[in-house]
């Protein structure tokens, strides 16, 4: 016999949520993420990008491009931080200024 007494709770839609996000990130273009919300467009990122971007928030902006790889060296080899700046940068997420580097907005 069916049980069919499951109701959903907001828990639920959000674990459901992030798998989602993780089969699309899996599969979707460099140029699809590019036209993504920029509010969503770091889900589909590398991990290395979500840190980056979470020490921006977190610790406050602007920041010095100085202070803001000191910061990321807990986290990634140089090599690593280059490159998922490279990345937040083309995908519009971060800009680097006069040496300080922002959430784009």
């Amino acid at each position: 016999e069916k049980d069919c007494s499951f109701c959903a709770k907001k828990e639920d839609y959000d674990i459901l949520d992030q798998i989602w996000t993780e089969i699309v990130r899996s599969w979707i273009s460099p140029e699809a993420i590019n036209n993504a919300p920029l509010h969503k467009r770091i889900n589909y990122l590398p991990a290395n990008c979500k840190i980056l971007h979470n020490i921006l928030k977190e610790e406050g902006q602007p920041m010095s491009n100085v202070e803001f790889k000191i910061k990321s060296e807990k986290f990634m080899h140089q090599n690593e931080f280059y490159s998922a700046c490279i990345i937040l940068i083309e995908t519009g997420l971060i800009n680097d200024n006069d040496g300080f580097v922002r959430i784009t907005t």
